[in-house]
């Protein structure tokens, strides 16, 4: 994913060469391919999401440390596809 104002977006790649560094320091895709012909991904139709957050919760709430961008793109996802928490020990 990358950000685009206050919302994510999901972009695909085909190799780790093709991040840069961008908001909060995270690895996205370079700006050149977000705009390309067959990159931009329809998040509704994603089968797995990794979410990392601080912590979660029994229910699978997230503590994290951005502005809320996993929230809202999560809220906006229909309730199929396996969402998996990553978090540090």
């Amino acid at each position: 994913p990358y950000c685009e104002g206050k919302e994510l977006k999901v972009c695909l790649i085909n190799s780790f060469e093709e991040l840069e560094v961008g908001s909060f320091g995270i690895l996205e895709p370079k700006v050149s391919l977000r705009q390309e012909q067959g990159r931009q991904l329809d998040p509704s139709k994603l089968e797995v999401i990794f979410v990392p957050g601080l912590g979660f919760d029994e229910r699978g709430y997230r503590l994290g440390w951005g502005g809320g961008y996993y929230d809202r793109f999560l809220s906006g996802l229909p309730g199929r596809g396996v969402r998996i928490g990553l978090a540090f020990q």
